[in-house]
């Protein structure tokens, strides 16, 4: 079972899916973003975060081989339970948002690319989430979160919404637990 934990930048991902795992024994953490740095690719790591894999006639192959891994940490899921900080469809979000072209890449992606099986998603005030890491405006943070609430509920996406400016880590860990359990 995979589950992912979406959200905008400051709004908890990484330290409620690393808190869900570090507590319950059963359940393993990865990372799905694209944060290169942060990211352990199971098949051309090392390609992957070349800077030579940058290069125009290149990058579309380095692609495919990020896509490639998600689909493997997808795949690797089954029969566990995998709590994956980031997934997918933040990059379709994200080039929606910012009207990027790889957005034409990423809505075929997601056409065949296997939905996580629950989605935890953190949302909040958005001027409160801004305060704890400030990198996207209030306004911009307000309109990822109702971009994935249209996107989840769109497509048939399970989902649950923590508040994480009005719940604790811990009331956070207890919720999104709950429901990984109710599933």
């Amino acid at each position: 079972m995979l589950i992912a934990v979406l959200g905008p930048d400051g709004s908890g991902k990484t330290t409620l899916a690393r808190s869900l795992a570090e507590n319950n024994d059963q359940i393993d953490y990865v990372y799905l973003g694209h944060n290169l740095e942060q990211r352990v690719y199971r098949w051309g790591d090392d390609f992957i975060k070349s800077k030579w894999s940058m290069a125009w006639p290149i990058k579309p192959f380095r692609r495919f081989l990020i896509t490639l891994n998600d689909w493997l940490e997808y795949m690797a899921a089954r029969g566990n339970i995998r709590v994956s900080d980031r997934y997918i469809i933040d990059a379709l979000i994200g080039t929606r948002l910012f009207r990027k072209k790889m957005r034409f890449y990423y809505n075929i992606i997601l056409r065949f690319f296997p939905k996580p099986d629950l989605v935890i998603l953190l949302d909040g005030d958005g001027k409160k989430i801004w305060e704890r890491k400030q990198e996207l405006t209030p306004e911009i943070i307000d309109r990822y979160i109702s971009s994935y609430k249209e996107y989840l509920t769109r497509n048939g996406v399970r989902f649950r919404t923590i508040n994480t400016i009005e719940n604790s880590l811990e009331q956070s860990n207890k919720i999104a637990l709950e429901y990984i359990l109710e599933h």
